[in-house]
């Protein structure tokens, strides 16, 4: 198959499906994963609304450039549960956690239920009260608001008037980027709200975040990191990174 062939059957599974995986169309193209990296990227370069992210692509078709709920669930998932199992470490029987509408705190809900802890759980995410419903060891708070679907989580004035009103022992929150000169951000203005009230609102604030965020910026920033006590990744990261930490008194924990 011609590389203008293959990138045309792309275009037209992301139309259709608006999220594709690169290991996904590996396998159903008959092409290495390295084949639909250089394919991804040379869609993504052209004006066709197509973004490329770590481990697959998405398609936008409006201002809201936020990778769909159904991507980032089958994407680096290996490295999102060991992110999750380390963060369940430092939960407690009975502790009252905030939990953002990312994968990553998804999986920080799965773990739970495996761990069979017991925990109050105040979250946005559709997908994480779904998950915990049916656990008596889980009481969850709904903050309810305007139902996203791209996120399959609840958003807007109504999510954040009710968060305003409640507080827990740790907030766990994995933004879609961190930078050392712009803090940490969202590429959605209302996620970014939320997850800078949840921080607010925590005795402690856990920022969990994969390798692959450091060092970017998206859209809309939710504050500095002087509020962030433990930071949770998968790769340890640059001495640069690593002086920075210290200089905030915020505790690195690495899972490699």
């Amino acid at each position: 198959m011609l590389a203008k062939e293959r990138r045309d059957q792309i275009k037209n599974i992301l139309d259709k499906d608006k999220t594709v995986t690169v290991k996904n169309l590996a396998a159903s193209l008959n092409v290495t994963m390295e084949t639909i990296r250089s394919d991804l990227d040379y869609l993504s370069k052209k004006n066709f609304g197509i973004i490329k992210v770590h481990g697959g692509a998405y398609k936008i078709d409006t201002f809201d450039k936020s990778i769909p709920i159904q991507l980032r669930e089958q994407v680096m998932m290996k490295e999102k549960e060991a992110l999750a199992n380390v963060s369940t470490s430092f939960i407690k029987d009975g502790d009252i956690i905030m939990l953002d509408s990312s994968s990553t705190s998804l999986c920080v809900a799965k773990q739970l239920n495996l761990k069979q802890l017991k925990a109050t759980i105040i979250t946005n995410s559709l997908s994480i009260i779904n998950l915990v419903s049916n656990n008596p060891l889980i009481k969850t708070i709904c903050l309810g608001g305007n139902l996203t679907n791209n996120a399959n989580a609840f958003r807007g004035n109504i999510t954040i008037d009710n968060l305003i009103k409640l507080h827990c022992d740790k907030a766990f929150i994995s933004p879609t980027s961190i930078s050392l000169d712009f803090g940490l951000s969202h590429d959605n203005e209302f996620a970014a709200q939320i997850a800078a009230k949840m921080i607010d609102n925590s005795d402690e604030a856990f920022l969990v975040v994969d390798h692959t965020k450091f060092g970017k910026s998206s859209l809309t920033k939710i504050e500095d990191f002087n509020n962030i006590k433990y930071v949770i990744t998968n790769k340890k990261p640059n001495k640069e990174w690593i002086s920075f930490f210290k200089t905030k008194s915020i505790i690195l924990k690495c899972n490699t």
